[in-house]
């Protein structure tokens, strides 16, 4: 059997680990990090910065009834850099894309496997706490995104009118005979 490097390990009796990754896709700059501490570079050859345990991910869990639950990344002791590249302006953050991954490590906390994406959202409420301490300023990151599907509870077959479609895609021409057919019953042949 072609198991992951993650089962194979279990099989062996090793321990395995796991922890979460989150790459926020600001309009001026990808930004990965992981809650650990110093650089970390993955099997996709992607690098995530550590914040040393001082972040938490909130909403990691099952969709019951179809619901799409948002997700609450708090991030706490990141730099000023970070702190001002969230609070800039609205386009910056707002309905970009977050993906949250889980990713495995061995006894030697060296990645197994590829980081395996859990949650696919958008940015949509950012908040930013800034505390002064002996050592500094700390600035607190949070930001509420919400899953793709979020926006499910639209009239049924919303998307199949033309008008729809032109909003979408103007010029498409695939939804242009869809007026007028929505009561129409349409034979198909006896064989």
């Amino acid at each position: 059997m072609d198991f992951s490097a993650a089962i194979a390990a279990q099989i062996a009796g090793n321990r395995v680990y796991c922890d979460v990754l989150v790459e926020m896709d600001f309009a001026d700059g990808m930004r990965r990090l992981y809650n650990g501490f110093g650089p970390l570079t993955t099997n996709d050859g992607k690098t995530w910065e550590g914040i040393g345990g001082l972040g938490s991910v909130n909403g990691l869990r099952q969709s019951i009834d179809g619901k799409a639950e948002p997700v609450d990344l708090t991030v706490s002791g990141v730099d000023r850099h970070f702190a001002a590249q969230a609070k800039g302006s609205r386009a910056n953050w707002y309905m970009r894309s977050v993906v949250v991954y889980l990713q495995f490590f061995g006894d030697d906390w060296q990645p197994l496997d590829m980081p395996l994406a859990v949650v696919l959202a958008d940015m949509r409420t950012l908040e930013i706490k800034r505390v002064s301490t002996q050592d500094g300023m700390l600035y607190t990151v949070s930001i509420r995104s919400e899953g793709k599907f979020i926006t499910r509870k639209r009239p049924r077959y919303g998307y199949y009118s033309d008008t729809d479609q032109q909003k979408r895609s103007p010029g498409d021409k695939g939804c242009e005979r869809t007026r007028g057919i929505e009561n129409h019953i349409i034979p198909f042949p006896d064989n």
